[in-house]
């Protein structure tokens, strides 16, 4: 399909095809990660659209030839296969943000509309993976997935309110305490 025509236009650029990890009919109407949608009372974003979103990448860019980048990675389910490409030797890199190796699901309830990102804020669990992942080196960059919203945005209710939290100012000083400070990577890795 379509997909796999952009990969292939890609790799006749020679350039790296850019993903973003969503498969629309299942995020359609989401608010937050599975986990907590029920004490939200919010429709959840699963997360299979990640992880399919994720395989449907990689087998195709394998297929094709193509580099891939994978762009707001948040599992797992998701890190584990893109470890194994790696490993088979495909040209994959990936990106996390900040929100998901800084906090996990539940900030929602301290937080609310605020931590409303696409994608959601996922499990304890998922947050560790994501700090083992760019650890091991399965993570190839940290990106702000900065989106700036208008204040009285986040006065609206959880399913009304767009995703997105500015963090352009402060994606510098959450590498440095939750990646530098803890023992994540070192100086030079950061």
């Amino acid at each position: 399909g379509d997909l796999k025509k952009a990969m292939q236009r890609a790799k006749e650029k020679n350039i790296p095809y850019f993903a973003y990890l969503q498969i629309p009919s299942l995020v359609e109407g989401g608010c937050v990660n599975s986990g907590i949608a029920p004490m939200m009372k919010a429709k959840p974003i699963p997360p299979s659209s990640e992880v399919m979103a994720v395989a449907r990448a990689l087998l195709l860019a394998e297929e094709v030839g193509c580099a891939l980048h994978l762009s707001g990675v948040t599992l797992e389910r998701s890190f584990a296969l893109i470890r194994e490409a790696k490993k088979a030797g495909l040209l994959v890199t990936c990106d996390v943000s900040p929100y998901h190796f800084f906090f996990d699901e539940s900030a929602i309830l301290y937080y609310g509309n605020t931590a409303k990102i696409m994608p959601p804020l996922r499990s304890n669990k998922d947050r560790e993976a994501t700090l083992a992942a760019i650890a091991d080196g399965t993570v190839d960059a940290i990106a702000s997935h900065h989106v700036a919203n208008d204040r009285r945005d986040f006065e609206r209710t959880l399913t009304a309110a767009p995703f997105g939290a500015a963090s352009l100012e402060t994606v510098f000083s959450a590498c440095v305490d939750k990646l530098l400070f803890d023992g994540v990577v070192d100086i030079f890795r950061l």
